[in-house]
């Protein structure tokens, strides 16, 4: 009597095992390869691994994992310290504090604005605003020139000054008439 002839069954295209899948996903993750590399290598469909890595947040881990290599790689960088604040002790200081209280206010109506008019008139005025305080606080035009450089070309070290010559005024030979 013949044994019947068992064929081995094929695995679903989707039915890989679950050491593939950690595999695929610690290759990715560690920044190794792509994901159609990831596929090729571990023979997975680019489709299938990218549902998988789109469902598992795949991405998200592969940032943090590239964070913290960095962080360990590289020391950590300290926040720049900010200067003391100095006083300003300049004759506009109070107009500019006025003027910047003023474009507050300004932009709290903005924010609580419904009316088209009112919205352009608030920001007219605040346009006329700024415009203030950029002048009281020294701040240049965009694209305006700096100051230019002391022309370097040679100079006479005197000043010239040209000789006077006196000339005698001429005597009149024969009285006017008058």
């Amino acid at each position: 009597m013949l044994a019947p002839v068992v064929t081995p069954t094929k695995p679903s295209l989707k039915q890989h095992t679950i050491e593939k899948w950690i595999g695929a996903k610690r290759h990715y993750v560690q920044g190794k390869a792509h994901l159609p590399e990831v596929a090729s290598k571990y023979g997975i469909a680019l489709g299938t691994l990218k549902e998988r890595c789109c469902k598992e947040k795949w991405r998200t881990l592969r940032a943090q994992y590239v964070e913290r290599a960095t962080e360990a790689i590289l020391p950590p960088v300290p926040a720049p310290q900010q200067p003391a604040p100095q006083p300003d002790n300049s004759p506009v200081s109070g107009e500019v504090a006025t003027l910047k209280e003023q474009i507050k206010r300004i932009d709290r109506m903005i924010a609580d604005c419904a009316c088209v008019a009112d919205l352009d008139k608030l920001a007219s005025a605040k346009s006329k605003l700024l415009e203030q305080w950029r002048v009281l606080s020294g701040i240049p035009r965009p694209g305006s020139r700096r100051p230019g450089r002391e022309d370097t070309r040679r100079r006479f070290m005197h000043p010239l000054t040209p000789e006077l010559v006196r000339v005698q005024s001429p005597t009149p030979a024969e009285p006017l008439p008058g």
